[in-house]
């Protein structure tokens, strides 16, 4: 026989108070317990383990609780020890299968249970559907606690990072920050901040992740996934395939989720990318809603410390990428140079053919400093026609030449 409840939790108080009315229905049974559909036992009468009812279910073939689905059904069984059990099969919504409720009777009681299958639906199936109601009720609002949790802790970070963000001007720490933020509180094993026209790479790597390459994982971002997020304005979850035969931790397959960074006109010009989850579970909706507000934030930072123009930073990111620098000196024979450009008749070039042919002019310059820039070099736009190079860890032999080249 097959009691059709409308739903059963699997956890919670909920059993007590179910278990506890039933034993009265049926004072006849020295035991009772629910066991779900995988047979694991979730509630007993007695608080403690029956090993010889776990064994008896547990060795059921799943079909069992699969097929016990029509009307009239009641699986009858006889213990070890002579003790009879009943097992009345329960169901959820569409006659999914649920679990069941096993009734224990002692072995004095005969061949069959006191009650007869008819009697046990009529006596149990009523104050199940009710229980079964509450019970779903329960699970409802434990579930709608859980999400309320979850967004109280996606606000509590959002509102950290502001804070942050807002309280310093340190651009690439502000990133950096918004990086390291956002990946530790979705668990993710490699999270980067690539925008190539302005030669930043910004990640941090789980200890799990460490040993990858991830000069070959920015490379497929960038050369296999970017492209595929033109025209995007929200985030885009892939799925990486696993590489057969490898050992390494970021062959074995998951899910990345990228996230366009648009300038002022929305052009995608970065992503931000979380790789790989360390638990391994997927990506929500509520984790996609989390990053569109850390890629805002990015983008905020970004555009509050780069020149719209030229693409170079800003004399405000300049500052703070010279902060960052000077704390960066190892010893007193460590240096860094500043090569400084006071752009000729740029005026000139206004008075004559226009302030487009001005800005024309300030552009390519900045282009002409991008191509020649080393990797350990970062070039600004101060004010209207002055432009910098703050060249890290070099010389001053070094700044001549790169000052040369570009003159």
């Amino acid at each position: 026989m097959t009691a059709n409840l409308q739903n059963v939790l699997s956890t919670g108080t909920g059993f007590a108070a179910a278990g506890s009315l039933m034993h009265a229905l049926v004072p006849q049974a020295e035991y009772l317990c629910f066991y779900d559909a995988r047979r694991t036992c979730l509630w007993s009468s007695t608080g403690s383990d029956d090993l010889e009812v776990d064994g008896d279910v547990a060795a059921l073939p799943p079909q069992v609780f699969r097929e016990a689905r029509s009307s009239g059904d009641l699986l009858r069984r006889t213990l070890p020890s002579g003790r009879r059990a009943a097992l009345l099969f329960l169901q959820g919504k569409e006659r999914q299968a649920r679990g069941a409720l096993v009734l224990v009777f002692g072995a004095s009681a005969g061949d069959a249970p006191p009650l007869l299958p008819d009697q046990l639906e009529n006596v149990l199936l009523p104050a199940a559907q009710i229980l079964g109601e509450g019970l779903r009720l329960e699970r409802k609002v434990r579930e709608e606690h859980g999400r309320l949790r979850e967004a109280e802790q996606e606000l509590k970070l959002v509102y950290q990072v502001d804070e942050k963000i807002h309280g310093t001007s340190r651009s690439h720490a502000s990133l950096a920050e918004l990086v390291g933020q956002s990946g530790r509180f979705l668990g993710i094993a490699y999270s980067v901040l690539l925008l190539p026209s302005k030669r930043i790479r910004i990640s941090a790597t789980h200890s799990s992740w460490k040993a990858v390459n991830r000069k070959v994982l920015d490379k497929y971002l960038i050369g296999t996934l970017f492209p595929k997020m033109h025209g995007q304005t929200s985030p885009v979850i892939f799925e990486v395939p696993a590489v057969a035969g490898s050992d390494n931790i970021a062959d074995h397959g998951y899910q990345t989720m990228v996230c366009p960074v648009t300038d002022r006109l929305g052009n995608v010009e970065g992503i931000l990318a979380q790789l790989g989850r360390v638990n391994d579970e997927p990506f929500r909706l509520s984790h996609t809603r989390f990053m569109s507000h850390i890629v805002r934030k990015a983008e905020y930072v970004i555009e509050q410390s780069f020149d719209a123009m030229t693409g170079l930073t800003n004399r405000a990111g300049f500052e703070a990428q010279l902060s960052e620098s000077m704390q960066a000196l190892s010893d007193d024979d460590d240096a860094h140079q500043i090569i400084y450009f006071d752009l000729d008749n740029v005026q000139l070039v206004n008075d004559t053919f226009g302030h487009q042919a001005g800005d024309k002019v300030i552009t390519r310059f900045a282009q002409i400093l991008e191509q020649h820039l080393p990797g350990n070099a970062v070039a600004t736009r101060l004010t209207g026609d002055d432009l910098a190079i703050l060249l890290a860890h070099s010389t001053l032999d070094d700044a001549l030449q790169l000052t040369t080249e570009i003159r």
